[in-house]
């Protein structure tokens, strides 16, 4: 409803409403360590997935990031606003695969005077850490047996508004390949 409001008082005042959808994204951003981080970018922001390990065995956590850099004079909503929907990275459920709680970092707290409100946003580069484990118990290390690699995919969901144009949510698929360190396998020193 705010939303509405939001766009109503922009109509109003006159703004330009050349507003640009931007829905899913073709391909994923896929983080692939060991190689360069990959990049995508929407008209809103731009992200880079990569991942803090390049090789991981069961039981060893590591962290999938997503770094976010919204485009000028762009903000996207933090966790905590309502009315809007706030950025969130997600990681599609997988077999094995033991995630935690995202981290947020701490947003700003912008202020909009036309409807009185203050929404929490990131209007600055941020990075989203999802800390990860593979299952380490006889079931995890079956799953996993036999496989060099393991590609975690998600999405990241987001809104973002300008200084004049709320736009309509989006969402980024994202993934990353990991290599899979077997029970027993030396790594190789460089």
């Amino acid at each position: 409803m705010r939303l509405l409001a939001r766009l109503l008082v922009f109509l109003g005042a006159g703004a330009a409403l050349a507003a640009q959808a931007v829905g899913p994204v073709p391909g994923a951003i896929a983080g692939a360590v060991g190689a360069d981080p990959t990049r995508a970018s929407t008209n809103h922001l731009s992200l880079v997935a990569s991942a803090s390990a390049g090789l991981v065995a069961p039981g060893t956590p590591f962290s999938l990031t997503v770094a976010v850099t919204p485009k000028p004079r762009m903000h996207v909503y933090a966790p905590g606003a309502t009315d809007y929907q706030p950025i969130a990275l997600t990681l599609d459920p997988q077999p094995g695969l033991l995630p935690r709680e995202v981290q947020y970092p701490k947003p700003e707290i912008l202020y909009f005077q036309p409807l009185d409100e203050r929404v929490p946003v990131y209007q600055k580069p941020f990075r989203l850490v999802q800390d990860v484990t593979l299952d380490a118990s006889r079931q995890g290390q079956a799953l996993f047996k036999g496989k060099t690699s393991i590609t975690i995919t998600g999405k990241v969901s987001y809104q973002a508004c300008d200084d004049e144009v709320c736009f309509i949510p989006a969402t980024v698929p994202v993934s990353w390949t990991i290599r899979l360190r077997q029970p027993g396998e030396r790594v190789k020193k460089r």
